[in-house]
């Protein structure tokens, strides 16, 4: 099977080290890398905020 690549930027962001530890975790629990982690909530958060916006206009 084929994985599809897409293009991809470096970014940094300011976190609370409380956050940024339970992410940490949550990632080594389910054997990813933190960036991967951040990549599927970043996906899901703007997926769902898209989706529930045109869900509101009709």
């Amino acid at each position: 099977m084929k994985e599809r690549r897409f293009s991809s930027e470096n970014i940094s962001f300011r976190l609370q080290k409380v956050h940024l530890n339970q992410l940490r975790e949550e990632a080594v629990q389910k054997r990813i890398s933190l960036n991967t982690l951040a990549n599927q909530i970043i996906d899901s958060y703007v997926n769902y905020s898209s989706n529930l916006s045109k869900a509101r206009l009709q």
